[in-house]
């Protein structure tokens, strides 16, 4: 198997099950720190852009963004700064990288 297809292959999943393993253990945290009060904290443009008012709790939390349960994790104090730098550059990083992949799919 050659790296190019290699790469294919595992890349999405590889990337796929990281993001997984961090947002549940964002999920414990923001679980212990009382999921309603985290959700009081997100900006309001925030809210607005992914919620219904039918929406439950636990639908909420599915629906957002990793970057905006990063910045409230922040701004709550439930991650520190150092963590926060390292997450929201693996985020970024992540979407970059994902573009690079798609082209390698064409």
């Amino acid at each position: 198997m050659q790296k190019k297809d290699f790469i294919k292959k595992y890349y999405n999943y590889s990337l796929q099950s990281l993001w997984k393993a961090v947002r549940n253990n964002l999920k414990r945290r923001i679980e212990l720190f009382g999921s309603y009060e985290f959700l009081q904290n997100i900006d309001e443009d925030e809210k607005n852009r992914y919620f219904r008012k039918d929406n439950t709790i636990s639908e909420k939390l599915a629906l957002l963004n990793n970057l905006v349960i990063i910045k409230t994790c922040l701004k709550l104090g439930i991650i520190n700064e150092k963590s926060y730098t390292v997450l929201n550059f693996f985020y970024w990083f992540s979407k970059i990288v994902m573009i690079q992949y798609l082209a390698l799919m064409k």
